[in-house]
C-alpha cells in the first residue's frame, strides 16, 4: 500500500509602512514658532534695524556720496553709535551765523572808532552805537561757537552716518536758540537804526 504525504507551504505576509524620501517629519505644534520662524541676526547695538545696518556697511568715506547713494538711514532720537548729517547742518547753519555777526560786529566797532578818532560825533552817541545791541549779539556768537563744539565732541566721525541720532535734537536746540538771538539782534538794530536818523554808518552788519 502506498502512502502519499502532501506537504503543505504557508505562505506569510509581512505589512509594513514606509516613509517615502523627501516628506517632511510632522510639526511639533508647541514648537512651531521656533521650527518656522528664523533666528533673529545680532545687533550692533545702534537701534538700527537689519537692513539699516547693511546700508551703514555699504557706506564710504564720502558723506555726499553716500547720500546720493541711497546708503543713509533716518535714523532717529534712540539711534547710538553713528553720527548725523542733519546735526552736521545744524552746527554749520550755527557757526555760520555767529560768523557773520563777529564779523559784523568787528566792523561796527572799527567804524565807530574811526568816527572817534575823528571827532564827528559825541561822546554818548558813540558809546550808544558801541553797546546798544552788543549783548544779543555776543549771546548769539556764543550759542553759536556751544553748537559746533558740542557736535565735535559728541559725534565720532569714523562710525556709519545716518540722518538723525539721539543727538540731533540736542544740537537742534542749540541752533535754534542761535537763530533765535541773530533775529532778535537784527530787530534790536532795525530799532536803533530807526531812533538814529543822522547815523550814517556806511555799511550793514549781519
Amino acid at each position: 500500500m502506498t502512502t502519499e504525504q502532501e506537504e503543505s507551504t504557508e505562505v506569510y505576509v509581512v505589512v509594513a509602512d514606509y516613509e517615502t524620501s523627501g516628506t517632511l517629519p510632522p510639526i511639533d505644534e508647541d514648537n512651531t514658532e521656533t521650527i518656522l520662524t528664523p533666528p533673529e541676526p545680532e545687533s550692533s547695538g545702534t537701534g538700527l534695524s537689519a537692513v539699516d545696518e547693511s546700508l551703514l556697511a555699504m557706506q564710504g568715506p564720502n558723506p555726499l556720496a553716500n547720500i546720493i547713494n541711497g546708503l543713509v538711514p533716518l535714523g532717529g532720537p534712540g539711534i547710538t553709535g553713528v553720527w548725523s548729517f542733519l546735526s552736521f547742518i545744524f552746527s554749520a547753519l550755527a557757526i555760520g551765523m555767529a560768523a557773520a555777526f563777529g564779523i559784523g560786529t568787528a566792523l561796527r566797532r572799527r567804524h565807530v572808532a574811526h568816527l572817534e578818532s575823528i571827532g564827528v560825533y559825541e561822546e554818548d552817541k558813540l558809546s550808544m552805537m558801541k553797546w546798544r545791541g552788543v549783548f544779543l549779539r555776543i549771546l548769539a556768537i556764543v550759542f553759536g561757537c556751544i553748537t559746533l563744539i558740542s557736535w565735535i565732541i559728541i559725534e565720532t566721525f569714523g562710525l556709519g552716518m545716518v540722518w538723525m541720532n539721539n543727538n540731533t535734537v540736542m544740537i537742534g536746540v542749540l541752533c535754534a536758540v542761535t537763530v533765535a538771538l541773530c533775529a532778535l539782534a537784527n530787530m534790536r538794530k532795525k530799532e536803533i537804526d530807526s531812533d538814529e536818523d543822522d547815523f550814517e554808518l556806511g555799511f550793514e552788519t549781519a
